[in-house]
């Protein structure tokens, strides 16, 4: 996938901060310090429409776009990325530990 938004600095910082969740994950998990990330794809959040509509025709054009982005049709929202740090953070994941969870309805998928 090609991402057109030229957010660079934006995207070593998550390389960054995934590569740094793995390191504390097995630096502390002795001391059952679990550590995780989520990866949101995309999303409809009112951010989302401040910085992106301006690329587009009109609002529609831009919802139509981004929901065909991800592989399900839609975008995520909040409470998709809310009830994956809700079962990270759960004793359900107790065994979990330096994963980066990508939450984008498959898109990561495509990427390689």
């Amino acid at each position: 996938m090609i991402n057109r938004y030229p957010y660079f600095s934006y995207y070593a910082s998550k390389a960054g901060l995934n590569h740094f969740t793995r390191a504390l994950a097995v630096r502390y998990a002795k001391d059952g310090i679990r550590a995780n990330v989520i990866m949101p794809g995309v999303m409809d959040t009112p951010l989302m429409h401040a910085q992106l509509s301006g690329q587009y025709r009109s609002t529609e054009e831009m919802l139509r776009a981004r929901n065909a982005m991800s592989p399900m049709g839609r975008m995520g929202d909040a409470w998709d990325v809310a009830r994956a740090a809700v079962f990270l953070a759960s004793d359900d994941a107790a065994y979990i530990t330096g994963v980066c969870l990508p939450v984008d309805g498959g898109l990561s998928c495509l990427a390689e």
